[in-house]
């Protein structure tokens, strides 16, 4: 029964109107669909850590449903050692192929089908940003005057500064708000964010040691530690592509005036220019062509991923960097893709998709 427990499970989870089916007529499609899934049933006994897995996903930032899915999939797939889920990308890729192979051959929607997918999609999303988070250098890096956001239990987070830094401890700045100064206690927790020249952000976390004041200006002395995070600014995971790509323009157009004024989106249709995909990620891709469009302009992108053909794609160019001696490449976000085609995009990104993954 794991596998029908759980399509039971994520199918009433989606609150659009869309998706909803009467609970009597999915349960009898469900049933039905157990007969038709790929891998049969499968033995469904109880991880020994589900206490622990669950504190490490909820620290990563799954949702309470999201984590009952991955639970759900833990018992269908008798997975002993559910913390692989968290730290192991590839154990990740397998379990989720599993879960879209049994969809795909149950009895659903195709609409339903694809929701559900992009669920599971949003899980591989938020474990693998933690997975990005790399070791940078120590806190003993910062100097004067570097600006650094700090965020402390029950306060707004504090736009200050770093007054010094001592052999223990770095020093920042305890900015007033209201006209008096913040109140902290000894060692409370702390975390600090910092964005270096290079773009590179980094964060650390830390206990407030103590609170002086040093000609006037108010300080917190906070504990240094050895090694920051490098935390990657993309939401989104890329992956190098190297496809081709059909785009046209999309022009907004006007219709009447005054309050019956109307605005639709036009493909210029009769104009196509080619390009190549450099990398795609679920929020958007670079593009490289010869009649590149200028910043801000809109357009719509066709192209194929894996063996998928026909992704249908709209988005904005963000900003584009001219290449010599002609053309150049457009940085591109998504503004509408289908929750298929999105689906069929994140599998690539993943590797999900790839034929050489095996279990």
């Amino acid at each position: 029964m794991g596998q029908y427990m759980l399509l039971q499970f994520i199918a009433k989870a989606d609150n659009s109107s869309a998706l909803v089916v009467g609970g009597f007529i999915l349960l009898i499609i469900l049933i039905f669909s157990i007969g038709a899934l790929r891998n049969g049933r499968r033995s469904g006994g109880g991880p020994k850590r589900v206490g622990s897995f669950k504190k490490q996903a909820k620290n990563l930032g799954l949702s309470k449903e999201q984590i009952q899915i991955l639970e759900k999939a833990i018992k269908q797939q008798n997975i002993t050692n559910p913390e692989r889920l968290l730290s192991n990308s590839g154990f990740l890729n397998k379990v989720i192929k599993r879960l879209i192979d049994d969809l795909s051959a149950a009895t659903m929607s195709e609409t339903q089908r694809d929701a559900i997918i992009g669920r599971i999609f949003a899980i591989k999303r938020i474990v693998s940003n933690q997975a990005r988070v790399a070791k940078g250098p120590g806190s003993t890096v910062l100097r004067q005057g570097q600006p650094v956001t700090l965020y402390t239990k029950g306060n707004p987070p504090i736009e200050t500064m770093v007054t010094g830094s001592i052999q223990s401890f770095l020093a920042i700045e305890n900015p007033k708000h209201g006209g008096t100064v913040y109140r902290f206690s000894k060692n409370a927790e702390a975390r600090i964010r910092c964005v270096f020249e290079n773009g590179k952000v980094y964060r650390f976390d830390t206990k407030i040691k103590q609170l002086s004041q040093v000609e006037g200006l108010d300080i917190l002395l906070v504990d240094h530690v050895s090694a920051m995070q490098e935390v990657q600014m993309r939401r989104y995971p890329r992956r190098e592509m190297n496809r081709p790509t059909y785009f046209q323009q999309v022009e907004i157009i006007t219709e009447g005036s005054g309050r019956k004024a109307t605005r639709r989106a036009v493909v210029r249709s009769n104009r196509n220019f080619l390009g190549q995909i450099e990398d795609i990620s679920a929020g958007g891709c670079a593009v490289f062509s010869r009649n590149p469009l200028k910043k801000g302009t809109l357009l719509k992108l066709t192209f194929d991923v894996g063996e998928t053909q026909g992704i249908i794609a709209f988005g904005k160019v963000l900003h584009m960097n001219a290449v010599k001696p002609l053309g150049g490449t457009m940085h591109i976000a998504f503004t509408r893709v289908s929750t298929k085609h999105l689906n069929e995009i994140q599998a690539f990104v993943y590797g999900i998709s790839d034929s050489n993954l095996v279990y």
